[in-house]
């Protein structure tokens, strides 16, 4: 291709990009250059200008695309230089905008509000107590938290007490437990319902919510999260210095303002307004209170003087700022805050940079009328037109494509269509960190999306090290591991100078700045977590700033469903569109949802003082069945439901005609340990004897799935299967395993089940050649991999055959996509099946041999609660699924409530754990998190603690094994009050044998070798992050992997 780059630089960054650019193409102008230059060279280019980029950078590159014109591919740097068609502004001239006199009212309310806490915020830490815990060496805790302190000394001031009478407050045990001061008349369950109410939350808050261990109803306590002792030391009760004047005045001055302006909106009524200003409020005062925290004071602190907080000099720890300045810089700082947000929550310029030209036009690309993908065409035609008509109102999508039609394609393309900015900006949220890193690269490869307007957040470096090397080898399937830490990867154009401060790390900036953010839902998770402070703050200036879409929705616990829902909640207060994608949405879910998008969308009428008027937005449905619908007079809950019914029997009607891909038999199974075991051993035979194909002369192989629900019940599988057919190669993939031998695992499978053009790669393959040659005297040689849920979603597999232990009917369908996925056989005239449901799971096994066969089993994963027995038929597969003469085709009905109780029983489940937060009861109760007036509740921590996105109360881990000669050692990651490091333990782990059959295992040398190849240290590849309970010992089976031992 032939280029032009045009440079627009300034300052320092003029002789910087002219190395790179002279280094690459003819300089033709002072500030242009021209040269042929081949893909990959354009990248490295590329990428070598976005490694010095700085804020003065502006380079933008032109392609001739051989029709008498140039088309800009990107910019790098500052996008304002160059218009959206590469144009570059002939003048420029500075103009004075007209002074904005119609600020609303809700917007200067916010402003005054976060202005007011911001003077008083830190009161408490004028007290005796606190000013000599800044000068100790070392740090103490606080029988009072400051920020209390602080609400105490606001209430007795603002009644004309003294500085020195309000702090006699502290020794009266009642006036300190007492969380909100108001009127008789008022109930006490309601949330702030005036502004100084909200004043006082806003300050007692602005470093932790409240306690509170009661449920919805109650104003939550400060004890336990403000207050840890009812017997206050005599130096709490005591200021070091008397209060400037300045400050009081201030606060006077500011708080009759907003006296006058929100004086009239007092009452239970007024909840919804209040709390939507303290979503704004808050998030300013932490923004303002973390930034100006952070800031080094250019003066030395008189030693006498009350001072905010200390620094450290060269490892000792100094006073840094004065107290008076350190409230007058927050309260500065919290108001300007304040307004840029306000200025957001509108949908006004947030100047973050959107997708450039390029990227918008392949995302739109038209797909080809005649593949599988033109579904995606009239959906696109259908929300392009809604938009045109609309260009104004939010829009909530369901996308329920199913499994394989490119719903990740379309939901970016939705996103595109349906932004209201110039450049789309955009969050796709996935549950798995396995899903990251293979939606990331399938969007660059897929798209053409620019490396500069996308960035992923993954899981460690070793994570992102092993998937760039796989790639690099095998550029066909994509690879990701599953660890806790963070690390971005991405570019990021500048941020507006009044988040730089906030955001002080370059991962940190390209969360935020990133046009397209590809991540896990737990970073953007923090945004429904007012608990988390800081990470709350970042991840909702991201919500505020970008389109959201919410990927396979349906695949959460429902705690964590809840966690997702307060995401939607709060993307339709900020008015961005939300596009929520599941093949399998049930009814349930969808309700859930839409009760979420409402109450967003109600609370930002009570903010702006709309409370009466009916709500403007839109909901549209799209799948690769039927024709998009879409539903312009933003319906209730009645209506929604009716609709959304409507929808479902259509998709089943389109469903059942379809051809059937997936059939499924029932393996009955008798109801003990060793019964279950027989039964996975004949399904599996069948399966093969079913579904084997020739490989070689007198040889038939099958590649088998043989789903289990948890770690040790898939080794113990694994195990009585290698035991029982010696003509079978087994291998097990699970979480309880270490990094490179799990991605061992998965860089074989992506691999070999990669069957888009048929077995080719399996023919091809030298060791499945060897593997079959191994097997004498059968002609039949199966390869069956014994996997848990991490086999579920995301993995792009294609298996000739699947045994199923069930634990949901959403596992089910999840697993059946597994099958026949890239081949798409049509089973309707072939009397075989590929598919076998076993009538019990494992767990009910178990319980049944310990006499408790009512005990719940389908759980973890599952949604079974204690005494559900009955709904779910006592766990007999042979009644909850609808079985026609034996056969049973599998697809999304299964899942939809085509006459399943499997389904049915779910979804009673699943209402019963999220109607409480989102969602209306029996007697017309709505849910804590959609009640109007707004519940006291949600000022405390406990309803986000029980809603967590992941469980935080289970125990994690790490082992690292380390190869020493013809053995291995273990050592475990120690954590104590003198450090942490690795520590030799032989007692809590031991080793067993591996069978000979063992498939896709590797012994710790090994392992060693392929962390070599792969470019990381044994050190991390040999490491695994191991689930505990209680004292767990472990036990390592090389060709299975590691379990508990029971």
């Amino acid at each position: 291709m032939h280029i032009v780059l045009i440079s627009e630089c300034t300052r320092r960054s003029i002789s910087k990009t002219r190395k790179i650019l002279d280094s690459y193409a003819i300089r033709v102008g002072v500030r242009t250059w021209m040269t042929p230059i081949t893909s990959e060279g354009l990248a490295e280019l590329h990428a070598a200008l976005r490694k010095t980029a700085t804020r003065n950078t502006a380079v933008a590159c032109y392609q001739n695309d051989g029709r008498r014109r140039m088309r800009l591919l990107w910019v790098v740097g500052a996008r304002g230089k160059f218009a959206a068609n590469g144009a570059v502004a002939v003048r420029t001239s500075r103009c004075s905008k007209p002074r904005n006199t119609e600020t609303p009212a809700w917007l200067r309310c916010v402003c005054l509000l976060v202005q007011v806490a911001a003077l008083v915020h830190d009161l408490g830490k004028y007290s005796r107590h606190f000013q000599q815990k800044l000068r100790a060496p070392q740090n103490q805790g606080d029988a009072v938290r400051h920020e209390w302190i602080s609400v105490c000394l606001l209430r007795e001031l603002r009644q004309g007490k003294s500085w020195q009478e309000a702090w006699r407050v502290l020794c009266n045990p009642e006036a300190l437990a007492r969380t909100m001061d108001r009127p008789h008349s008022y109930k006490r369950c309601c949330a702030p319902a005036t502004a100084s109410e909200a004043v006082e939350f806003l300050v007692a808050s602005h470093h932790r919510l409240f306690a509170g261990d009661k449920g919805g109803g109650h104003v939550p306590s400060v004890r336990d999260s403000h207050v840890r002792s009812d017997a206050v030391p005599q130096e709490y009760c005591q200021p070091h210095e008397a209060l400037p004047e300045d400050i009081w005045k201030k606060y006077q001055g500011l708080a009759s303002k907003l006296e006058k302006l929100a004086g009239a909106w007092q009452g239970e009524q007024y909840t919804p307004f209040w709390w939507a200003c303290l979503i704004l409020a808050r998030a300013s005062l932490i923004f303002a209170d973390h930034t100006v925290s952070a800031m080094e004071y250019p003066a030395c602190l008189n030693h006498g003087a009350s001072a905010a907080n200390t620094r450290f000099v060269e490892g000792v720890r100094q006073l840094n700022q004065p107290l008076s300045w350190h409230l007058h810089t927050v309260t500065h700082v919290a108001a300007s805050t304040a307004w840029r947000m306000g200025q957001l929550a509108q949908g006004k310029d947030s100047l973050l940079e959107g997708l450039q030209e390029a990227s918008v036009v392949s995302i739109l690309d038209p797909a080809d009328e005649a593949s599988r993908f033109h579904w995606q065409n009239r959906a696109a035609d259908a929300l392009s037109r809604w938009r045109l008509e609309n260009p104004e109102i939010p829009c909530l999508v369901f996308n329920m494509a199913g499994t394989g039609s490119g719903k990740t394609r379309m939901n970016l393309r939705a996103a595109c269509i349906l932004s209201r900015q110039s450049a789309p900006r955009c969050s796709i949220a996935l549950n798995l960190r396995s899903l990251t890193l293979q939606t990331g690269r399938s969007l660059q490869d897929d798209l053409g999306i620019l490396p500069a307007d996308m960035a992923t957040v993954i899981g460690d470096g070793v994570t992102q090290s092993l998937f760039d090397w796989n790639h690099q080898a095998t550029a066909t399937d994509d690879r990701d591991a599953d660890e806790p830490e963070i690390l971005c990867s991405g570019d990021s154009g500048p941020l507006p100078a009044w988040m730089e401060a906030f955001w002080r790390t370059d991962r940190e900036r390209t969360v935020l700045g990133a046009p397209l953010l590809v991540s896990t839902i737990d970073f953007l998770e923090a945004a429904g977590c007012p608990q988390r402070q800081g990470h709350h703050v970042k991840a909702l200036l991201r919500l505020m700033t970008a389109d959201l879409v919410l990927d396979e929705i349906d695949s959460y616990d429902p705690e964590a469903f809840v966690a997702v829902l307060r995401l939607v909640q709060l993307g339709a207060f900020f008015g961005r569109n939300i596009i929520c994608s599941s093949a399998t949405l049930s009814q349930v879910t969808a309700e859930a949802i839409h009760a979420a998008w409402v109450s967003g969308q109600h609370l930002r009428q009570h903010l702006a003082q709309q409370s009466g008027s009916t709500p403007q937005f839109s909901i549209a449905f799209i799948d690769d069945c039927l024709d998009p619908n879409l539903l312009e007079a933003a319906p209730d809950a009645a209506t929604f439901a009716q609709a959304y019914t409507c929808r479902m029997q259509d998709m089943m009607t389109h469903l059942r005609l379809s051809p059937c891909q997936r059939r499924a038999f029932l393996q009955p199974v008798e109801p003990t340990s060793q019964g279950f075991h027989n039964g996975v051993l004949k399904a599996v035979q069948r399966l093969h004897q079913e579904n084997a194909w020739e490989f070689a002369p007198d040889k038939r192989i099958s590649f088998g799935l043989v789903r289990m629900a948890h770690i040790n019940d898939a080794i113990a599988t694994a195990r009585s299967l290698a035991d029982s057919l010696s003509c079978a190669h087994v291998a097990c993939y699970h979480a309880g395993d270490w990094r490179i031998s799990r991605f061992h695992k998965e860089r074989r499978l992506d691999f070999l089940l990669t069957r888009k053009q048929g077995n080719s790669r399996i023919f091809s393959d030298k060791e499945i050649r060897t593997l079959v040659a191994r097997v004498a005297g059968s002609q039949d040689v199966l390869f069956i991999v014994v996997a848990t849920p991490v086999e579920e979603v995301g993995r792009d597999h294609d298996f000739d055959w699947a045994v199923i232990e069930p634990s949901s009917a959403q596992s089910i369908v999840q697993v059946a996509g597994r099958v026949n996925r890239h081949r798409m056989v049509c089973y309707d005239h072939i009397p075989a099946h590929n598919i076998a449901i076993l009538q019990y799971n494992l767990r009910h096994c178990k319980n049944c041999e310990q006499g408790n066969p009512d005990y719940p089993a389908f759980v973890s994963p599952g949604y079974e609660k204690k005494g559900a027995a009955a709904a779910y038929a006592r766990h007999d597969l042979a009644k909850l699924l609808p079985w026609q003469a034996e056969n049973l085709c599998i697809d999304a009905r299964l899942r939809l409530g085509g006459g399943s109780c499997f389904a049915n029983a779910d979804d009673k489940a699943i209402g019963e754990r999220v109607t409480p937060y989102f969602g209306v009861d029996r007697d017309g109760n709505e849910g804590l998190f959609i009640q109007t007036p707004v519940d006291a509740f949600r000022m405390a921590s406990t309803p986000y603690e029980q809603t967590p996105l992941r469980d935080r109360s289970v125990r994690k881990q790490l082992w690292r094994i380390q190869p020493e000669g013809g053995s291995w050692t273990y050592f475990e990651w120690k954590t104590d009050s003198q450090g942490a490091g690795w520590v030799k333990n032989e007692h809590e782990m031991s080793a067993e044998k591996a069978p000979p059959n063992a498939w896709l295992s590797l012994d710790p040398s090994e392992m060693e070798t392929l962390c070599h190849e792969a470019g990381i240290s044994p050190e991390e590849g040999l490491q695994a992050e191991l689930t505990s309970y209680d004292s767990d010992t472990f036990i390592y089976n090389p060709g299975f992997g590691i379990r508990r031992k029971i």
